[in-house]
C-alpha cells in the first residue's frame, strides 16, 4: 500500500511464491506480496502444487510528498494532494500509516459512490477514536485532533480508480512538537499565545509560579505586573521560553485630546458660536436703528 505495489498469490496448499532474486516461498493458501522498494521490484511468480504458475511484474511506486509540522495536543490538517487522472472515475481514497520497516497499516477509507461517511480501522491501534476527521467535499484532506507525539509517522493517500487498474498517491511526513508557544496576537489590549504541552505538562509563569498544563493552555497578559518570561515545558522537562507583555495602544481615545472626533466637534461648536454672535450683533444694529428719529425701513 503507499508507495507499494501490492498483491495477494493464491496457490492453495503446498504452493510456492518465487520472488525476483531466485528466493522461493512455501504458501498454503494465500499471501500478500508487498512490494515497496526498487531492490523488491521484478516478476514474482505465484505456483500451486502442480507446478502452474502465473507471473506478475510488481514495481515499487515513488509518490509526491510533502511535510507538516504541528504542535502536540493541537489539530492538524492533512491536504493531500495527488495527480488524480482527470478522465478516470475514482472508486476509493485510503490512507496508511507508515510505522517504518516496512510496517504499513490502512487506517482509513472513502469510497464516495458507497458513503459520504469515512470508513476507519484499526482505531485501538491507532488510538484516532475520536480524533479523526473528514469532509467529503474535500475528499483528498483529512483533519486529527488532539495530536500526540504518536502520531508523527509517514501518511500516504492512495488513490484507486473504478476502471483503471493503476493507482497514484501522495505522500505527508507528519511531525509532532512535543512543546510549543503559538505566535502571540493582540486581543483587546491582551497579548495572547496557547502553551501546548501534552499531558502533565506546566506553564512557568513570572514571580516563580507554575500552573499545570494538560494537553494545552491559553495564556493572557493583559496588565504589566503579569509581564515577564514564561516558560511551555512537557512531561520530559522540554521547555519553550517566550517572553509576553502588554501591548501599548497608542491610538488616541475619543476623549483625548488630538483625537479627530474632538477637534471635529469643536470646529462646529466654535462655527456655531460665532453664527450666534454674529446674528445678535445684526439684530442690534437693526433695533438701534429704528430707534433713531426719521429712520424709515
Amino acid at each position: 500500500m503507499g508507495p507499494c505495489a501490492l498483491s495477494t498469490c493464491y496457490t492453495g496448499e503446498n504452493g510456492m511464491l518465487k520472488t525476483p532474486d531466485n528466493q522461493t516461498r512455501t504458501l498454503n493458501g494465500s499471501e500478500l506480496v508487498r512490494v515497496c522498494n526498487e531492490s523488491a521490484s521484478g516478476n514474482y511468480s505465484c505456483c500451486n502444487a502442480e507446478g502452474k504458475c502465473l507471473e506478475q511484474f510488481f514495481e515499487a511506486k515513488a509518490f509526491a510528498e510533502d511535510q507538516v509540522s504541528e504542535c502536540v495536543a493541537g489539530n492538524v490538517t492533512m491536504e493531500f494532494k495527488p495527480d488524480i487522472l482527470k478522465d478516470e472515475e475514482v472508486k476509493s481514497y485510503t490512507w496508511i500509516w507508515d510505522q517504518g520497516h516496512e510496517s504499513f497499516h490502512m487506517f482509513a477509507k472513502f469510497e464516495p459512490n458507497v458513503s459520504t461517511d469515512l470508513i476507519t480501522y484499526f482505531e485501538d491501534f491507532h488510538r484516532l477514536t475520536g480524533r479523526i476527521f473528514h469532509n467529503p467535499k474535500e475528499p483528498t484532506t483529512i483533519n486529527i485532533t488532539d495530536l500526540r507525539e504518536s502520531d508523527e509517522a509517514k501518511y500516504y493517500l492512495e488513490i484507486r480508480y473504478a476502471n483503471f487498474e493503476n493507482y497514484t498517491g501522495y505522500n505527508i511526513y507528519l511531525i509532532v512538537k512535543g512543546v510549543c508557544f503559538d505566535d502571540p496576537v493582540e486581543i483587546k489590549g491582551c497579548n495572547v499565545t496557547t502553551c501546548y504541552t501534552g499531558e502533565h505538562g506546566i506553564l512557568k509563569i513570572p514571580c516563580n509560579l507554575t500552573e499545570v498544563v494538560n494537553g494545552s493552555k491559553l495564556v493572557k497578559v493583559c496588565d504589566e505586573s503579569a509581564s515577564g518570561n514564561y516558560s511551555c515545558c512537557n512531561a520530559a522537562g522540554i521547555c519553550q521560553e517566550q517572553v509576553l507583555k502588554v501591548i501599548e495602544d497608542t491610538t488616541p481615545l475619543d476623549d483625548e485630546p488630538g483625537s479627530p472626533v474632538i477637534i471635529t466637534t469643536l470646529i462646529i461648536v466654535l462655527v456655531i458660536a460665532v453664527g450666534v454672535v454674529m446674528t445678535a450683533w445684526v439684530l442690534l444694529f437693526l433695533k438701534r436703528r429704528r430707534e433713531v428719529p426719521g429712520f424709515k425701513q
